[in-house]
């Protein structure tokens, strides 16, 4: 999927109400399956998302990429691309 030009990377597993996994910064989706947590809570719609710059997902050219304002714009992408987004 793309968020303001950049190729992002998130994979989907279980049913259910929807919860990111997102890492914040360091790392990306796969820490949260070795860990064990994606197994845990079942009943969940798990969103495992790769942070602009790690694992699957393109990084930004430059520091302007990686401002929060872009980071709460790839987390709304991610949500709207997977179809989990809060009505408005």
């Amino acid at each position: 999927m793309d968020s303001a030009g950049l190729r992002l990377f998130y994979a989907e597993t279980g049913a259910g109400l929807p919860v990111l996994w997102h890492t914040g910064g360091c790392g990306d989706a796969t820490m949260w399956q070795r860990a064990g947590y994606v197994q845990g809570p079942p009943g969940y719609r798990h969103i495992l998302f790769d942070h602009r710059g790690h694992g699957r997902s393109q990084a930004p050219e430059g520091t302007a990429g990686h401002h929060m304002s872009c980071y709460v714009a790839d987390v709304v992408a991610v949500l709207d691309d997977a179809g989990s987004s809060a009505p408005q």
